[in-house]
């Protein structure tokens, strides 16, 4: 309602509609909501209290439950949200307002009519606002306009669904004509021209995207002119061409070279044969006569190239798309690297494809990696980049660490969002890439991760290919990843982590157990005896006490196999562990943040420590001989937004193997709410009380918590813009790390939800400390939804492109004598090229020969013997 105020006249809007539609999918969900789901999204209803009523009656639908008066008050009353829409008094007048619900889809088409005229007035405002932006650029700002007004078609919901009676008959048709034809019985599509290509691919399908993927010159742009030629000439099919590279002269000119075999040299030099002129007479006649439509614009971008082939569609019917090539197009998006803006243009290509119900053919450059291998021969790999398998990623729907390779599409992985939150996001794909060159990324609290050089990772400028960061660059990790996770025994959690600390399970020893502090000690018995019946006998060691567990029969004789604590352990799968190989089980990795916080303080009663320096200051770290442990503590860590670092490892002369040792970062907050988070027992209970209660330190931190210093820019840049001073805005230091706290003050103080995101965010900015060669071994990639990346090894890494993924037939060109021409062999006039059929979602892979004749740019079926033309 806050928008009556920006325009002279009420908006459109009904509220008694609003009021019957509600009312009746409370009455009768099971009729109603199927109706209302083809008409109405939350964002249809005008008063912020419906919206919020019919998303709980969509959130109960999704989760199988009926949205009747009584569940909805229920899940509005869990959110805090059932006084601010009225109480259970409102829904109750909602459900009185329903006389009847066999009008309801009457009264959704008034509640959709309305917000769409409002839409249409919003739009018009935005367009108009845009008319005064005299410091932009015209093109941009046309192109924003134009999406203003196409968003309101999209407004209104349409059903997806058809009865197969609907177009059963006009399908089976088609395949009998297709039968009947002896020539054409395996051209389902659209004929390429090439006999290999169509039986493989059966034609270029309506509704698909082919992608040509190859190196320069290896004649991307020239298959795809000789596909769009032959189905322009030959089958008389309309063809849209948007050349970013090539201007429409040049393309015209490749066309009647490809068409009348003349050689394309000569043409343009002015030395043609004067009998070749009627050649291209001929050539030029069947071109004027087609139905081939050219946009040579450069730069043109994605939502203006929709745009335009929309009205190609519609005024020249055109049966197929190409565009020259994929990275000429510009995305429209504001991102940072060229690998997420390929992945946006291509999905909105294969929108494209869907929407005009046609082939969109788009030629696209592969990555160098093909020529750094000794074979050259392009695969789906190289349209990737990728992490090594025993990279892990975050499980959000049991909290558990997987390794990348065993990551399966469905599951959900934990990946920023927009706003910098950390949140799930499906996996649609995971895609073993082969074995490629990798290299290794520490951070600078330990993080490490491997990778290609072409993956992107999240920097404070966008998302850059690792081999563009170098020591010092600053890149996103996880701080705080919330997941609600299992409910366990917090005493079980509680032994488990005294027993990892100073525990001993080997597979053919006793269950032990070791320290010094009797307060500790007997909290170790008595949740042993208590969950597991067994009995504990006590020996001094040194200046500790040495526990064993152990089962014994009435007559008092122990059993060896029999003893319920080492069973557990064994199903827990940590059994047999040594020392400097113990870990984090996955029955804790999936438990919820009470047992987390009970785990590690049985954790860090033994083997962590809480010391106080001078000056107030605390140090809080764990020490421990293994690598793996000592990074799943720090995930654990992290789950309950505990910021930590880890160290390398040292390992000193007289040292078996090296130690690790976890320090929880020194800024006031995360100490004060590590003590208050971690209930620790016996001594270090105390000395958790005393960190709570230090006053406050003033030393200067690392800044690891701190934001990059593209925020001070920012708020600087925004201090300009509303005329403020330093002292007005009470921040000066532009340029330099701001910490989170401040920067939210100033967020508030500006009302700048940009820079709120920043200040809130579930991410760490921490600087790159090394970046070395690895070798070659096995890589991994995951396509994730929506978010396009994922957490890996807590860092933030993007899934780079989804080129091979968006695509459903990718196609390499090949042409191995380009590489002998490159070393000083001769140039061939005719060259056999290898077509590759790499990816194909509804047929066969494979490959096949066509002629690719330099002179004339274009290519022809193959033949062992050097064509005469």
């Amino acid at each position: 309602m806050a928008l009556e105020r920006e325009f002279p006249r009420p908006l459109p809007k009904n509220r008694e509609a609003e009021q019957v539609v509600l009312g009746a999918a409370l009455l009768e969900p099971e009729t109603v909501l199927p109706i209302l789901l083809n008409y109405l999204s939350p964002e249809h209803f005008y008063w912020q209290q419906h919206q919020v009523i019919y998303r709980a009656i969509l959130e109960l639908a999704e989760k199988g439950r009926a949205p009747d008066l009584i569940t909805v008050a229920d899940r509005l009353e869990e959110l805090q949200l059932l006084q601010g829409v009225g109480g259970r008094v409102y829904l109750s007048e909602l459900v009185g307002s329903v006389t009847t619900t066999t009008s309801v889809e009457y009264y959704a088409e008034i509640v959709r009519k309305k917000a769409t005229l409002r839409a249409l007035i919003e739009a018009g405002k935005a367009v108009s606002e845009l008319g005064y932006s005299e410091e932009e650029e015209l093109e941009e700002l046309l192109d924003r306009a134009e999406e203003s007004i196409f968003s309101i078609s999209r407004l209104g919901t349409r059903p997806g669904y058809h009865l197969i009676s609907d177009f059963i008959h006009e399908h089976i048709s088609n395949l009998e004509r297709l039968h009947r034809d002896p020539d054409k019985h395996t051209v389902t599509g659209l004929s390429t021209g090439f006999k290999k290509f169509d039986e493989m691919t059966g034609g270029l399908q309506p509704s698909d995207l082919i992608i040509i993927a190859g190196r320069p010159s290896m004649g991307k742009s020239s298959l795809a002119v000789s596909i769009a030629r032959n189905a322009a000439l030959r089958d008389g099919k309309g063809v849209g061409l948007f050349s970013l590279e090539m201007t429409k002269e040049q393309l015209l000119e490749r066309l009647i070279c490809g068409e009348a075999k003349i050689n394309l040299h000569q043409l343009r030099s002015g030395y043609l044969p004067a009998e070749k002129w009627r050649d291209i007479v001929v050539a030029a006649g069947k071109l004027a006569k087609s139905r081939i439509v050219i946009d040579d614009t450069p730069g043109i971008s994605v939502m203006e190239l929709k745009a335009r082939a929309r009205r190609m569609k519609a005024e020249y019917d055109i049966d197929l798309l190409f565009v020259d090539y994929l990275q000429l197009v510009e995305s429209g998006t504001k991102t940072d690297v060229r690998e997420q803006e390929i992945s946006h243009i291509a999905r909105s290509l294969k929108a494209l494809a869907r929407e005009l119900s046609i082939p969109v053919v788009a030629c696209s450059q592969l990555s160098r990696a093909v020529e750094r291998r000794e074979a050259h021969r392009p695969r789906l790999s190289d349209l990737r980049e990728c992490v090594t398998s025993d990279t892990r990623v975050i499980d959000s729907q049991t909290g558990n660490l997987v390794e990348v390779c065993r990551a399966r599409p469905g599951m959900s992985v934990i990946a920023l969002g927009k706003d910098q939150r950390l949140r799930p996001a499906l996996v649609l794909d995971v895609i073993p890439k082969g074995v490629n060159r990798v290299y290794r990324l520490r951070t600078q609290t330990g993080r490490e991760i491997r990778a290609t050089a072409n993956h992107p990772f999240f920097t404070e400028q966008g998302w850059r290919p690792l081999r563009e960061l170098a020591p010092g660059t600053l890149i996103a990790t996880a701080r705080s990843v919330s997941l609600p996770g299992e409910h366990r025994d917090p005493e079980l959690c509680r032994l488990l982590g005294y027993l990892t600390g100073d525990g001993t399970y080997l597979r053919h020893r006793e269950v032990g157990f070791a320290n010094s502090d009797p307060t500790l000690i007997q909290d170790v018995i008595t949740i042993a005896q208590e969950h597991f019946d067994v009995t504990v006998s006590r020996r001094p060691h040194f200046s500790s006490q040495q526990l064993t567990f152990v089962k014994k029969n009435p007559d008092g004789y122990g059993q060896p196999y029999g003893n319920p604590l080492r069973n557990w352990l064994g199903e827990l799968g940590v059994l047999g562990e040594r020392y400097d190989r113990k870990s984090v089980p996955d029955w804790v990795l999936t438990a919820d943040n009470r047992g987390i916080a009970e785990y590690l303080s049985g954790l860090f009663a033994t083997d962590g420590s809480l010391v106080q320096r001078p000056g107030c200051y605390w140090d809080v770290k764990l020490t421990t001989t293994s690598w793996r442990l000592a990074q799943d503590v720090r995930y654990l860590l992290t789950r309950l937004g505990l910021v930590s670092a880890l160290t390398a490892g040292y390992q000193g002369v007289k040292a078996t193997c090296p130690l690790y040792t976890v320090y929880l970062s020194r800024s006031e907050e995360n100490l004060t709410r590590f003590a208050k988070l971690i209930p620790l027992h016996a001594k270090k209970a105390e000395l958790a009380h005393q960190l709570a209660a230090s006053p406050r330190c003033r030393r200067t931190n690392s800044g690891l918590e701190a934001l990059p210093p593209l925020v001070s820019l920012l708020i600087n840049e925004q201090r300009k813009r509303l005329g403020l001073s330093h002292a007005a805005l009470g921040y000066r230091a532009v340029g330099k790390r701001i910490s989170r706290s401040r920067a939210q003050e100033i967020a508030q103080r500006l009302g700048d939800l940009q820079l709120q995101n920043w200040a809130k965010s579930d991410i760490l900015w921490e600087r790159v400390l090394s970046i070395v060669p690895e070798g070659e071994e096995p890589v991994w990639d995951l396509v994730v939804a929506g978010a396009h990346n994922f957490v890996a090894n807590g860092i933030v890494v993007h899934n780079s492109g989804e080129i091979e993924q968006t695509a459903d037939v990718v196609v390499f060109i090949y042409r191995e004598s380009y590489y002998d021409e490159e070393e000083g062999g001769e140039k061939a006039d005719v060259n056999p090229t290898e077509i590759i059929i790499g990816k194909q979602r509804n047929g066969p892979t494979g490959s096949f020969k066509l002629s690719f004749h330099r002179s004339y740019a274009s290519f022809y079926e193959f033949t062992s013997q050097t064509p005469q033309f």
